[in-house]
């Protein structure tokens, strides 16, 4: 039913309406505490330096040793946390809990003419990166959402109903400049043994505006903790969505019949920026030439050395990136639902067109025409058949229209008399099975069956990427055998799906040689094949003092494997500035 957006798997979100009566209001607050569930053991300093030690005997008996057994021995008594640092980077980065909020409320309610839903929400999720006092701004990640949205329902007539729904979006985020991902990476991946994560403001650098972040050996180290303090990154989104929906019911003319139109407009706009704090931060490094002799031993001496003493702090904010884009979306429906006596037929047609511009860019269009039909009887035996027509600007006028059949057939046992007779405790057995096309057109470059052009500095125009114009729809056949049953009314029930999936004329990229002179744009040349079962099993159940609990166990066992993703070194004639493909493309090497 959806053609070109279902290749992938459709979510459907229906949003709340208000209902004829009083006004209710609803509040939720809520606060929760999020941690890793597991994390990644690490070896100790001492450890690690063992078997840094080993590892290099172990390829050269030989060679040297990196630690020392003075350094090693040192680091184990603690005798001094600068000289002989061991650092865990991960609890010095982040802490062990992070605290988020939400909160939402609702007010519905309404008469018969009219009726109303209003919402609004909020919530603020926290990152894990702790928060040091030698920084001078909050670096953790701080995201927080806002959303409103309005929903009314009028009855224009009594076979007429008007839908108007707003809604609105907007996040408001700060973090860390390269993600708290990279932060984690790095923290895993850095030395423990070699410097801290800073020194302490003493003796000569007592007054020092700017934190004395670790290093070693001139400066070639990453300090994780600098990369995570160096800088933040923001950003603001906006998405506002309005669409009215229009119903008319005709069972004057027939029962059951009704149209339904639909047209919405959404807006997004993103605002991001980068601030970096310490862009290059400084790194004190030596400690060979310590001060011993005042008792204090980690204190630096005035013939301590220090490298990269760039400007101590400076906030230097980037270029503001802006994205603007616009969604137009319409659609018609036909709709027929009626029932004759054990039968049940409906049957709907579907007209829809979509919009999508970006402010400085060609917008992108698709369209479509979707049919179904349904049928059931006695709730026993069910049919179904959908069928997909859909347009999209990728491919050249002849290929641009994809077809996409299905069909679907279910039966129902457990309404049959003889099972209700025989296992009546066998509460529900079903089995249904569903085989259809559905078709994808996502390439990573727009307009496949035309040849893109790119400018150099001087003006010059040269070919860039020579067109497809054997371009088409991906399609992907899939099948689904489904078992679905039921026990002890329903409290205990079990789902079985066995399914599988064959996509083909997948849109890759070509991989041509150096003969050829130019590149192309993407072919049908790729195909991939998944299979797979999904187990469910459920218990539902309510205690007498009418608490209800409902327990889930799920199993999920696929495999995914590419069948041909070929490189493929396309035909070109012998002109070196037109290159056009042939009617039929030559898949091998060049033509002579």
């Amino acid at each position: 039913l959806y053609g070109a957006r279902g290749a992938n798997g459709v979510i459907l979100v229906t949003t709340k309406e208000g209902r004829e009566g009083r006004a209710k209001v609803s509040l939720r607050l809520e606060n929760s505490f999020s941690m890793p569930a597991d994390m990644v053991d690490m070896a100790d300093p001492i450890t690690y330096m063992k078997l840094g030690n080993e590892a290099v005997i172990a390829r050269n008996p030989l060679g040297v040793t990196p630690y020392s057994q003075s350094k090693i021995a040192n680091t184990a008594k603690g005798t001094n946390p600068y000289m002989f640092p061991a650092t865990d980077w991960y609890n010095e980065l982040f802490s062990k809990v992070a605290v988020n909020q939400r909160g939402n409320i609702s007010v519905s309610g309404g008469g018969q003419v009219a009726r109303y839903y209003v919402a609004a929400a909020f919530s603020k999720d926290n990152g894990l990166l702790k928060v040091d006092k030698q920084n001078n701004f909050n670096n953790n990640i701080d995201l927080k959402k806002y959303s409103v949205r309005s929903n009314v329902n009028i009855n224009l007539t009594k076979s007429t109903e008007l839908a108007i729904k707003v809604q609105g979006n907007f996040d408001d985020y700060i973090g860390p400049l390269n993600g708290g991902d990279v932060i984690y990476s790095l923290a895993m991946k850095s030395n423990p043994v070699l410097f801290p994560k800073y020194y302490p403001k003493e003796g000569e650098y007592k007054d020092a505006t700017h934190t004395l972040f670790g290093n070693y050996d001139n400066g070639l180290y990453m300090n994780p903790y600098a990369q995570m303090v160096k800088g933040y990154k923001e950003y603001s989104r906006t998405l506002i969505l309005a669409q009215g929906e229009l119903k008319q019911q005709f069972d004057f003319i027939t029962k059951g019949l009704s149209v339904k139109a639909n047209v919405s407009l959404s807006t997004y706009y993103s605002r991001i920026s980068q601030t970096a704090t310490n862009s290059n931060p400084t790194f004190y490094i030596d400690w060979n030439r310590y001060d011993a002799g005042d008792g204090n031993p980690w204190i630096y001496s005035a013939a301590s050395e220090h490298v990269y003493e760039n400007t101590p702090y400076a906030v230097t904010r980037g270029a503001m990136q802006n994205n603007y884009y616009v969604t137009f979306y319409w659609e018609g429906a036909l709709n027929y639902n009626r029932t004759f006596g054990d039968h049940t037929v409906t049957a709907l047609a579907l007209f829809n067109q979509r919009e999508n511009a970006k402010v400085v860019d060609f917008p992108y269009h698709s369209q479509g025409l979707v049919a179904r039909a349904t049928y059931d009887y006695k709730h026993k035996y069910l049919f179904e058949c959908n069928i997909g027509y859909t347009g999209s600007e990728q491919f050249s006028p002849k290929n641009r229209y994809g077809f996409f059949p299905s069909v679907a057939v279910g039966w129902v046992p457990s309404q049959e008399r003889f099972w209700k007779q025989a296992m009546p405790w066998w509460s529900k057995m079903k089995i249904r099975y569903s085989d259809g096309l559905v078709g994808s057109d996502s390439a990573a470059e727009r307009w496949l069956y035309y040849t893109s052009y790119v400018s150099d500095s001087s003006g010059n125009i040269t070919e860039d990427k020579s067109a497809n114009l054997e371009a088409q729809w991906e399609e992907a056949r899939k099948r689904d055998l489904g078992i679905e049953m039921g026990w002890l009314n329903n409290r205990l029930t079990l789902n079985l799906d066995l399914f599988d999936e064959k996509r083909t004329n997948m849109l890759v990229k070509p991989n041509v040689t150096m003969l050829v002179g130019t590149s192309y744009k993407e072919v049908n040349r790729g195909s991939m094949k998944k299979h797979g079962i999904d187990i469910e099993l459920g218990w539902n159940d309510r205690t007498k003092s009418g608490f209800n609990y409902h327990l889930t166990a799920l199993l999920s066992l696929n495999e995914n494997r590419i069948t041909n993703y070929e490189d493929c070194l396309l035909y070109t004639s012998p002109s070196p500035t037109i290159r056009k493909w042939p009617a039929k493309p030559t898949w091998g090497r060049p033509a002579a």
